[in-house]
């Protein structure tokens, strides 16, 4: 049974994170590597919209899972055959009957070779449960091979992600689908969902984003098949993710190698309910599907506003492994 979050979209947190604004840092002399970063502008433009439907909410649902994992049928498997065929009038049965088996049998290797995008299940609803005050949403194809710009955008996300792509689920034709949520006139959200190989299948991890902000305001599972999914839907888990923006997963980068137990980390502070035992991986590959989702909706959606931060832990990084030497 596919998981259905119990809490509501929910409210941003009151104090909101860093957004590239200045801010001193009581730390002595020393200043933390992305002081100064410039604060971000500018809105999303609006283009064609497609309203909701009116049917009641039922919960995020995965209906449909990776080609290689259901059953494909073929596109005559309902029709049927006259009956006079059946009576021998027809001598090319036999050979048509052949032909078809051969083209069914192409069919699912072709599907398997396609890269696999992640989309919710029932837009209209899951957006309705997600943004309550939702009037319309607009749902946006992004592929980075037709993007114009798309292979220096793939190429930062390999990158900034720290680790391998997914052969798979992260491939450079890869689709990925954005939702912009509307309350008439006023972009209210943002959603997004990635795909990532976790130990017990693939991981679909959503976000419900605040546009303005770029904080998270919900992290949602839509597919999770691991024998930690338990903890890891639980809302406390979910919880410590509302609030963060790709900003705090670069500040992490800085923070987990020149002071790890700093309480100014807050990525570093998020509770793994499974440190140890069966499914332990699938705490990993949550976090990296976190920050990948993240990374795509900067490429996607905020202009890159976050990409300062990225810069300044990296000088950060190369200063502090040079001082070590």
């Amino acid at each position: 049974m596919v998981h259905m979050p119990q809490s509501p979209g929910g409210a941003m947190p009151a104090e909101q994170p860093p957004n590239g604004g200045d801010r001193a840092v009581a730390q002595g002399d020393r200043r933390e590597p992305w002081v100064g970063c410039p604060a971000p502008s500018g809105s999303p433009r609006r283009g064609a919209i497609q309203a909701p439907t009116n049917r009641p909410f039922q919960g995020l649902r995965h209906d449909r899972g990776p080609l290689s994992q259901g059953s494909l049928r073929s596109p005559w498997a309902t029709t049927g055959l006259p009956t006079s065929w059946a009576a021998g009038r027809a001598p090319f049965l036999e050979l048509t009957v052949a032909l078809l088996a051969a083209v069914a049998t192409l069919v699912p290797a072709r599907r398997a070779e396609a890269a696999v995008g992640c989309t919710l299940s029932n837009p209209a609803r899951d957006l309705k449960y997600l943004y309550p005050p939702m009037t319309t949403y607009r749902e946006e194809a992004r592929q980075f091979d037709t993007m114009p710009g798309g292979k220096e955008m793939f190429e930062a996300l390999k990158e900034r992600i720290g680790s391998d792509l997914d052969p798979v689920y992260e491939t450079y034709d890869t689709p990925y689908t954005l939702y912009t949520v509307y309350k008439g006139e006023e972009v209210i959200g943002i959603v997004h969902g990635v795909n990532v190989p976790g130990k017990g299948g693939v991981i679909q991890v959503f976000l419900s984003m605040d546009p303005k902000s770029a904080g998270v305001r919900q992290l949602v599972f839509q597919r999770l098949e691991s024998p930690a999914a338990r903890a890891l839907k639980a809302a406390e888990f979910r919880k410590q993710f509302e609030g963060l923006t790709l900003a705090d997963f670069y500040k992490h980068d800085y923070f987990a190698v020149a002071d790890p137990t700093s309480d100014k980390d807050r990525v570093g502070r998020i509770t793994n309910p499974v440190k140890e035992g069966e499914g332990s991986e699938d705490f990993a590959a949550s976090l990296r599907g976190v920050r990948k989702n993240l990374i795509l909706l900067d490429l996607f959606f905020y202009a890159r506003r976050h990409e300062p931060f990225y810069q300044r832990a990296r000088e950060a990084l190369a200063k502090l492994k040079a001082g070590k030497k």
